[in-house]
């Protein structure tokens, strides 16, 4: 009698607590960014006039002064046009890395706080499965101490995940199924 008691009982509260559950998996993690190069030649923002200085036969008198917002975020419909967008799961900024065009080939020519060279992590808590996230840099330039313009919002579309066991996996971003 008493083993089947105790069956019951476990059955009753493992349905109970699979019921109270949300939908969704929760764990914490590391995301990893490398940024290899950025161009911006005419030093333009993204309405077209110069993010420094003035322009004289079509080019801009001084170069823009370039640092990047990195936001990993929920999937958001209008991210892409979004200028401040909602980073969900983490944001990271970056003080003024250089100007119109950087090549980051050696590890001194991104300050940041990591060994590996051109290197971002972002801790990632409460990260919740099933989740369509984006990623998003914002290319800035500060025209003043006080004026910062948002030249492009770029949704990188595909990027490479690596895995513990040092595999590659390509990722490419889907779009949120519709409901």
């Amino acid at each position: 009698m008493w083993p089947r008691k105790t069956a019951l009982c476990a059955v009753f509260w493992t349905l109970y607590f699979l019921t109270i559950l949300p939908d969704g998996a929760r764990s914490t993690g590391m995301f990893e960014l490398q940024i290899r190069s950025f161009r911006n030649d005419l030093g333009l923002t993204s309405n077209g006039s110069c993010c420094n200085g003035f322009r004289k036969d079509g080019i801009c008198s001084e170069s823009c002064r370039t640092y990047f917002k990195v936001c990993l975020a929920h999937f958001q419909a209008d991210i892409e046009t979004n200028p401040n967008p909602r980073c969900s799961f983490a944001n990271y900024s970056t003080p003024v890395l250089g100007g119109n065009t950087m090549e980051f080939s050696v590890l001194s020519e991104l300050p940041v706080q990591n060994a590996r060279q051109n290197t971002f992590y972002f801790n990632v808590q409460k990260f919740q499965w099933p989740a369509y996230p984006s990623v998003v840099m914002l290319n800035s330039y500060n025209q003043s101490k006080d004026t910062v313009l948002y030249n492009t919002l770029t949704t990188l579309q595909s990027f490479v995940v690596y895995s513990s066991n040092s595999s590659v996996k390509p990722f490419q971003r889907e779009k949120k199924p519709s409901t």
